[in-house]
């Protein structure tokens, strides 16, 4: 299971992952282009649980 955020753009995408990990969260996923056109990027909360985020590209 995994919560996932849209972000109004690939670089709030950016932005949001560098925030998070930059906040003691585990980045499991970089940010990246996915095939399917958006930008993704996966953290883990404390609890191990997958939170996505992604933005149109």
């Amino acid at each position: 299971m995994s919560l996932a955020f849209r972000c109004d753009s690939p670089e709030e995408v950016d932005r949001t992952y560098g925030a998070l990990t930059e906040a003691g969260y585990h980045g499991y996923k970089k940010p990246w282009d996915a095939f399917w056109g958006q930008r993704y990027a996966v953290v883990h909360d404390p609890d191990g649980n997958s939170v996505d985020l992604f933005a149109a590209g």
